[in-house]
């Protein structure tokens, strides 16, 4: 049978791995931002976490993990966990280094990586 009216042969779409695990940790990341602003430093902390494991799951993607921390760093910051914003940003960068170093990702990534976070949330949420 040959034309429009053929049936289509639909290609085979096979989870990658790790997916499942990475899809709940971005949707725990984002709903437990609804209880920064009673909790930021722990919300902080759990969020950091949770990009960590994102990027230690599936280190070829960076996902909405990262966006929940900037929002996460950002809330402390202006509520006055200053330095729950700083510890936590502190070890996730180590945890990311020696991570980046077991995982052979281009310490370049963490470099960047940890450059944007300091210029992109830390220093507008002090300025606020």
């Amino acid at each position: 049978m040959a034309g429009p009216w053929a049936p289509r042969r639909w290609p085979v779409i096979r989870p990658e791995r790790g997916l499942a695990a990475c899809l709940s940790i971005t949707v725990a990341a984002c709903l437990v931002l609804l209880a920064a602003r009673r909790w930021p430093g722990p919300v902080l902390v759990f969020v950091t976490a949770a990009a960590v494991a994102d990027l230690l799951l599936r280190p070829e993607t960076s996902g909405p993990p990262f966006v929940a921390l900037a929002f996460a760093i950002v809330g402390a910051i202006a509520r006055n966990a200053r330095v729950w914003a700083w510890v936590s940003a502190g070890v996730m960068w180590v945890t990311v280094l020696l991570a980046s170093l077991a995982l052979e990702l281009a310490p370049s990534r963490v470099a960047f990586s940890t450059l944007g976070a300091v210029s992109r949330c830390c220093v507008p949420g002090e300025k606020g």
